[in-house]
């Protein structure tokens, strides 16, 4: 109960003797009466005497009541003797809203509990308290004033006692951690942390709040086993049990890091998770997420490195990167893309979109909408390739969606709309090589034998288009009508319907087909018969028995057997080797039409004389001088037609596969008889018995021109 006192002081006089009863007593004009404003009145007079070593009482007669002890303004109230409260541990000494200003002591102050230092103008306060103690304790407060960061300790002089010591500022000791470093310390034994079973944190911004990346920042976690590191947003977690996680940081609220395995790894990002948050805390230890968003690594040893909503959720699995990808099998692999499945033991989707590799060692490389169904098939890339049977391969190219594919054979390679090229920079055509049987493991080909396709050098690109329908038995492969410089179709027909070519590319006359007949003695006829004016030509190999001469042994003679300019189909030879072809003729003025191929730069002699086309060393004897051999081993035609005087022979050179500025040297051997070259411009080769045209021709810009 609170006794509040009302002094009122008319004159200051020397009091002797204070006593109060229930009413007014004026004792004299100077009086101090005590009245507790319900018609209770102490009147306190002065004795004849002072009073020492008394007590000034005041009752609170009505039990409730409260007395106010006041002085004029600047007046002072002195009390000599002890004040005390009536009842012990019951009066306070001032209010909360009447308090004391200053306390002014020469001794002790004895506090039963502790000392409050209210703040200024409010209500909270700073209280120092005693805790037991074995002795009574005296500390003496500094001389001085310290400074900024020194902290108060005991000073050595006066030595402190059991129950007194002086307190004195000084630089913060070497045993703490200094704002600016330490110095001086040893790894192991200096250490800031914990001694005892108990995590350790550092804060940050501990006021702030706790929805944002404050307070907490740090987490060291003790255990029996593997201490774990929880860092990042004050909200990341490790699930009760776990040993040896690391959760590095990132998080954030409302999208937390978590670790729920043993020995789990969280580098950062937000709302990603390593374990699978079921069954024992180490049923799928050793997962990892790297970073990124939405991620999770549910198995064992499952990783997945960053990206957004990736998930690798059975052992050994990995998702590198990318968005919404899944690797869904033992050791299976998604590199990164979107949308992409691997869910097959050892399966791999290297990139792209929305690809899958479902079967045991399947791989989609990337491209979009490819799936690898079968064991060990492979997608290197591409668009919309199914391969739903094993060991298979395959690439689909110009789909944009609308033309997929599926290939349910196994053991193939497939190119989808694409053409493939064998292509070189070395200088060496490619080759495309088909192999003989072998059924060896180990090194290949290890002498196994093959059969080649290769280019080899061309003046334009040129593509084979191959027949509609198969051939029959003996048919050849030939070009059919319509072909260019650069393409062709190629048909399946007889024998009978084959142009052959008379072309040599050697330095030396060569038979470019031979005819063997097996019988001694006999000559070998290639016989081509039927008029002139027929829309076909039968050609067969004839035995001509007349030929006995040894001199026809061994050739192979084509006769030109017709109605009208042609005569009969002649026989062998006794003066021309290699390659016959007998045009003897009765027609007088007759035009024989032959066109003579020259490839390659070496030299070919093509001689018609008595009726024969015959292959030769590239020289001829002029008859106006020496032996003539072409410059840089040119070709040299020699014509004779072996009609009567008069007449004329038209040759015409070829054009396919001649080298551009290849030259050939023309040669009238006859007498009396023109040769017309059909070039550009036509030139006619004149004849005498000592003076014969020899003129040179090159091939320019697709047609054969004279020189001269």
């Amino acid at each position: 109960m609170f006794i509040r006192l009302t002094l009122s002081l008319a004159t200051a006089v020397a009091c002797t003797v204070l006593t109060a009863t229930a009413q007014n007593r004026d004792l004299r004009a100077e009086k101090l009466v005590l009245d507790d404003n319900n018609g209770n009145a102490i009147t306190i007079q002065t004795p004849t005497g002072p009073i020492t070593g008394g007590t000034l009482t005041i009752p609170d007669p009505a039990g409730a009541g409260q007395f106010l002890i006041s002085t004029p303004s600047g007046g002072t109230q002195s009390v000599s003797g002890h004040l005390l409260p009536g009842t012990d541990n019951l009066y306070d000494l001032g209010s909360g809203t009447f308090r004391w200003r200053h306390l002014f002591l020469s001794g002790n102050l004895q506090l039963g509990s502790g000392l409050r230092i209210t703040e200024p103008g409010g209500t909270d306060y700073t209280e120092f308290v005693a805790q037991a103690q074995a002795n009574n304790i005296t500390y003496t407060l500094p001389a001085v004033n310290g400074t900024a960061g020194q902290v108060l300790q005991i000073a050595s002089i006066p030595a402190p006692t059991l129950t007194a010591a002086t307190l004195e500022w000084a630089a913060a000791a070497s045993s703490g951690w200094n704002l600016t470093g330490n110095a001086g310390t040893t790894a192991g034994t200096n250490f800031v942390g914990t001694t005892d079973d108990e995590p350790f944190e550092i804060h940050v911004d501990e006021a702030g709040t706790a929805t944002e990346g404050r307070r907490r920042v740090m987490r060291f976690e003790p255990n029996a086993t593997s201490p774990n590191i929880i860092g990042g947003f004050n909200g990341n977690s490790v699930t009760a049990g776990v040993v040896g996680a690391t959760l590095a940081g990132g998080g954030a609220n409302g999208f937390l890091n978590t670790i729920t395995d043993d020995y789990g790894v969280v580098g950062g990002g937000q709302n990603n998770r390593a374990g699978d948050n079921a069954g024992t805390t180490s049923d799928q230890r050793y997962a990892t997420v790297g970073g990124g968003r939405d991620n999770t690594a549910s198995n064992s040893y499952s990783t997945v490195s960053g990206g957004n909503a990736n998930t690798a959720s059975e052992s050994y699995s990995t998702v590198s990167g990318g968005v919404t990808n899944t690797a869904s099998e033992n050791y299976s692999t998604v590199g990164g893309g979107a949308n992409n499945t691997a869910s097959g033991s050892t399966s791999t989707v290297g990139g792209g979109e929305l690809n899958t590799a479902s079967q045991i060692y399947s791989t989609v490389g990337g491209g979009r909408s490819n799936t690898a169904a079968g064991d060990y098939s492979a997608i290197p890339g591409g668009r919309g390739l199914t391969l739903s049977a094993a060991r298979s391969f395959g690439f689909l190219g110009g789909n944009t969606g609308s033309n997929d594919m599926t290939i349910t054979d196994a053991n193939v390679a497939v190119f989808g709309n694409t053409n493939l090229w064998l292509a070189n920079n070395n200088n060496a055509p490619s080759e495309l090589r088909f192999f003989e049987a072998y059924n060896t493991a180990g090194a290949f080909p290890s002498g196994t034998n093959y059969t080649a396709f290769k280019a080899q050098t061309q003046a334009n690109d040129i593509t084979y288009t191959l027949p509609a329908a198969n051939g029959t038995d003996g048919q050849v492969l030939r070009l059919a009508t319509g072909a260019t410089a650069t393409a062709g179709t190629l048909e399946w027909a007889t024998a009978s319907g084959l142009t052959l070519p008379f072309s040599n590319t050697t330095s030396s006359a060569s038979t470019l087909f031979d005819i063997t007949n097996s019988g001694a003695g006999q000559a070998s006829n290639f016989n081509i018969s039927g008029a002139k004016t027929a829309s076909t030509t039968t050609m067969v190999v004839d035995n001509d028995a007349t030929n006995t001469t040894t001199n026809a042994i061994n050739k192979t003679v084509l006769s030109v057997a017709s109605s009208g300019d042609f005569s009969g189909a002649g026989g062998g030879s006794t003066t021309a080797t290699g390659v016959d072809i007998n045009m003897t003729g009765t027609g007088g003025d007759v035009n024989k039409g032959m066109t003579i191929a020259v490839a390659g730069s070496d030299a070919i002699g093509l001689q018609m004389s008595s009726g024969r086309l015959v292959y030769s060393v590239a020289s001829i004897a002029h008859p106006n001088g020496a032996a003539f051999t072409a410059p840089n081993n040119a070709a040299i035609i020699k014509v004779t037609d072996g009609g009567s005087d008069g007449s004329r022979s038209d040759l015409t050179l070829s054009t396919t596969g001649v080298i551009e500025g290849q030259v050939v040297w023309v040669y009238n051997g006859d007498v009396d008889d023109n040769v017309r070259v059909q070039s550009t411009p036509t030139r006619i080769l004149n004849s005498g018995a000592t003076d014969r045209d020899l003129w040179p021709f090159i091939y320019i810009d697709g047609a054969w021109r004279p020189l001269r």
